[in-house]
């Protein structure tokens, strides 16, 4: 193999050498070429990438761990730090390795819903956004998506919420799989607990779920009275769009 051109060094300088969201770094496409550059080592890289003080390179890391994942299982930890790194580029990266992991490795999904359950709130993030990219890709049938989700949709985090309801499950699984989706919306609209009940009524206000939301209107109904003000809230603003389109 090639001795690389990169030093970890001439790496940090890179990654850092333009402007991008108004901070030093590299548009997305150059980070990608980037990792793609360096996948040959990989295994080299990532541990030396991912311990940089440098997001940027932090996340290139993260898209070294995309490909390594499926095969080294031991970066478990890994690639959880990087789901909760202080950096939110670094954890908007850090969603590809579990995409890329349930993409290979069917029984990745069980793992995923002990995650969903005991992990930390960038854990169950990460694992709330690669539910979309996962159904989106067509390689994966909505069972083992939605048994993870089930999972996620008791967790009372904001930022879990914020990104299943209406971005895992409105913009992304429930388009793909209407007919399981929306049975499980509406178990979850009976929920004892209030967050599963909020993630059943949110993921009507996403776009992508206008299309399907008359088909929830009853429970959205029941929801829109429901003690918690939180949930009522968010029930009464899918209402409120849920005459805008049907199928």
């Amino acid at each position: 193999m090639a001795e690389s051109r990169w030093s970890l060094s001439d790496i940090e300088a890179y990654v850092v050498s333009e402007t991008h969201h108004g901070n030093p770094g590299l548009k997305a496409s150059k980070k990608e070429a980037l990792a793609r550059e360096l996948r040959p080592e990989a295994e080299i890289w990532f541990p030396i990438l991912s311990g940089s003080p440098v997001s940027g390179a932090r996340q290139v890391a993260a898209q070294l761990a995309a490909y390594l994942w499926p095969v080294h299982p031991e970066l478990a930890p890994s690639v959880w730090a990087l789901a909760d790194d202080p950096d939110w580029e670094v954890r908007e990266w850090a969603v590809g390795p579990f995409v890329a992991l349930g993409l290979v490795q069917p029984e990745a999904w069980s793992l995923f819903r002990e995650w969903a359950a005991q992990g930390t709130d960038g854990i169950k993030r990460a694992l709330a956004v690669a539910l979309k990219h996962t159904a989106h890709s067509g390689r994966v049938d909505a069972a083992p998506i939605l048994g993870v989700a089930d999972t996620l949709a008791l967790s009372e985090s904001e930022y879990v919420r914020k990104n299943l309801g209406p971005f895992g499950i409105g913009d992304g699984v429930l388009p793909c799989f209407p007919e399981e989706t929306l049975a499980h919306l509406a178990l979850w609209s009976q929920s004892s607990a209030w967050p599963a009940r909020w993630n059943a009524a949110v993921a009507f206000t996403a776009k992508k779920a206008q299309p399907w939301a008359v088909s929830g209107r009853g429970f959205l109904a029941a929801l829109a009275d429901d003690d918690d003000s939180r949930v009522a809230r968010v029930a009464r603003r899918a209402l409120s769009r849920a005459g805008t389109g049907s199928v």
